[in-house]
């Protein structure tokens, strides 16, 4: 049988892929993700913050699996540091 996994976070609808998630891909312990831009820096480290989703629906999306309190909400806040619309690969 294959295990189920529950979620330990969700993003809010608005800030998450509209169709199936077709790959997951661990960033590794030497990138960070930056904003406002999006970049990718190489830095020292030997934790692994970050991952990459892609989606049927033609995004790519950069996450922080460190999740932040909003103290005024008192509510957790999870959503992608950076997104590209990559397309879906569809042809005309």
């Amino acid at each position: 049988s294959i295990p189920t996994c529950q979620p330990t976070w969700l993003s809010e609808l608005a800030d998450s892929h509209v169709l199936a998630v077709t790959d997951v891909a661990w960033m590794g312990g030497n990138v960070e993700v930056t904003k406002p831009n999006g970049a990718l820096d190489l830095k020292k480290t030997n934790e692994c913050n970050f991952f990459a989703s892609t989606a049927a629906d033609g995004k790519l999306f950069f996450w922080d699996i460190r999740v932040k309190r909003d103290p005024k909400k008192n509510k957790f806040l999870w959503y992608p540091l950076y997104k590209i619309n990559v397309g879906r690969g569809e042809s005309s």
